[in-house]
């Protein structure tokens, strides 16, 4: 049985990183590094939640996390927006 590659973890963002987060429903990062990373936010519809991932880009390209692609009514619970370094 192959061995599992660890999962990336999320990192609050680093002083190389910007965000973008002005509606309720999209988070952005873009970061000032060569290391591939993507948006990551948490979104909810008041009953469920969900995890929200951008693509997966690097040098100061931005990445977007939309809760929108749930459906109508997932928007983002506040402060959970963040990069994961991939």
């Amino acid at each position: 049985m192959p061995a599992q590659a660890a999962a990336p973890v999320p990192h609050r963002l680093a002083a190389a990183c910007q965000e973008w987060d002005t509606d309720n429903y999209t988070f952005g990062v873009r970061c000032a590094t060569s290391q591939a990373y993507y948006a990551k936010v948490t979104c909810t519809n008041g009953s469920s939640r969900k995890t929200a991932r951008g693509v997966i880009t690097s040098s100061n390209i931005w990445s977007y996390a939309y809760c929108s692609a749930f459906g109508p009514g997932y928007y983002k619970v506040g402060g959970s927006g963040g990069v994961v370094y991939a």
